[in-house]
């Protein structure tokens, strides 16, 4: 998932467009890798238009919301905790469980929580009352007072529609 922005007053530039389109659909200029990825764009940017005409298709929009933490979060019901090295396989088979994606592997979790853009970052473990794991998600924070972004929440496949 790459989420891409430009100026405002650069959204409705057709060379800029044009450019990105050549080095997002090309893996070998190194923005994006082989395969199908995904991709956030501002609304109304002319890179959209550009990216559909050349083949590119819409997926779901993310939906932003709000949430204001400086009070306790109601209880849920599930113990959550923070996934570090003694767990990342523990978080990544959930993973792999809720998305049908077998190529988030322990090792790929371990380079990634070593890089710069994970230190603020989080990786959540959702276990029930049974102590499995039954969901996970990654949060990214921006800083305080700032919005981050929490990653769609997978639920292991064992445990879908229970609440």
């Amino acid at each position: 998932m790459l989420r891409l922005t430009t100026a405002p007053e650069l959204r409705q530039d057709g060379d800029l467009a044009r450019q990105l389109l050549a080095d997002l659909d090309d893996p070998e200029r190194g923005v994006l890798p082989p395969g199908k990825v995904g991709l956030e764009i501002p609304n109304g940017a002319l890179l959209r238009e550009v990216l559909l005409e050349a083949g590119w298709i819409l997926d779901e929009p993310w939906t932003p919301l709000r949430h204001d933490l400086a009070e306790p979060v109601k209880d849920s019901g599930l113990r959550i905790e923070v996934a570090g090295p003694e767990t990342a396989g523990v978080r990544t088979a959930v993973h792999r469980s809720a998305f049908g994606s077998p190529a988030f592997t322990e090792e790929i979790w371990h380079v990634l929580a070593a890089g710069p853009v994970y230190a603020d970052a989080r990786c959540l473990i959702g276990y029930d009352d049974q102590d499995n794991a039954v969901a996970a998600a990654t949060v990214w924070s921006a800083g305080p007072g700032k919005p981050g972004l929490l990653e769609p929440v997978g639920v292991h496949a064992d445990h879908r529609g229970r609440g």
